[in-house]
């Protein structure tokens, strides 16, 4: 068992302890309140993925196909559609201000994006299955998610 003067040692020190109200503080409430601070600026619960779509050419004319790949993108909450310039969109690229660009062809879409970093790649799946499914590819098997708690 734990003797008495050991006992009496912990308690003389727990006491020195409290009456310095400062190094109280910064022991048991600092930590906390960092967590929180570092735990508020580094969550990100809705990550807002940027594409870019090039404006058409003088002489070309707005397809179904396009129009399609275009409001299947749009409609998604996380997916913002920026249209400018191809040669602008590939500069905010080559800049990583801009995840991915998209170029709608018929039956085709090009896809512009720097395979080096890892939210362009992400982007790039979830625009690839977006895109996937709004002309008709299927799952094969249902998924179902069951969180804990529930």
């Amino acid at each position: 068992m734990i003797s008495s003067a050991f006992y009496e040692l912990i308690k003389c020190r727990w006491r020195e302890f409290r009456r310095e109200h400062s190094a109280f503080f910064f022991v048991l409430f600092m930590p906390l309140i960092w967590m929180i601070i570092l735990g508020l600026a580094f969550s990100n619960p809705h990550k807002i993925h940027t594409v870019g779509v090039p404006y058409l050419e003088k002489e070309a004319v707005a397809s179904v196909y396009r129009e399609q790949v275009i409001s299947s993108l749009s409609k998604n909450d996380s997916i913002q559609v920026i249209f400018d310039t191809k040669e602008h969109l590939q500069k905010k690229i080559n800049e990583s201000k801009l995840l991915m660009m998209i170029d709608p062809k018929e039956s085709k879409v090009l896809y512009y994006y720097d395979p080096t970093n890892i939210e362009s790649n992400n982007t790039k799946h979830i625009v690839n299955d977006l895109i996937q499914v709004a002309f008709g590819r299927k799952n094969s098997i249902t998924v179902e998610e069951i969180k804990n708690g529930d």
